[in-house]
């Protein structure tokens, strides 16, 4: 499996063995407006980066991480990401 990823350096030094670094695009800021005007966006620093592993493997990994950033879309030094999260059940 092959995803497009924010990695944080918090995601960055979890990453197992299994999973590789395909393409790394450096580093990108990536703003996420607020649903509620009136509070601020949330802002991610991290890689852009494409990783490539079975699809358990990152599952198992990515799951302590509460709401990880996918890239949807873009080229990638305008790469657009929506914020996911894994389910419980998985």
């Amino acid at each position: 499996m092959r995803i497009n990823l924010l990695l944080t350096p918090e995601m960055r030094a979890t990453i197992p063995q299994s999973i590789v670094v395909a393409i790394d695009y450096g580093r990108i800021n990536v703003r996420f407006s607020a649903l509620d005007p009136k509070e601020k966006p949330i802002i991610l620093s991290g890689d852009n980066v494409i990783i490539d592993g079975e699809e358990d493997d990152i599952i198992k990994w990515l799951k302590p991480f509460d709401g990880i950033a996918v890239g949807t879309g873009g080229p990638p030094q305008f790469e657009r990401f929506c914020i996911m999260h894994i389910k419980d059940e998985l």
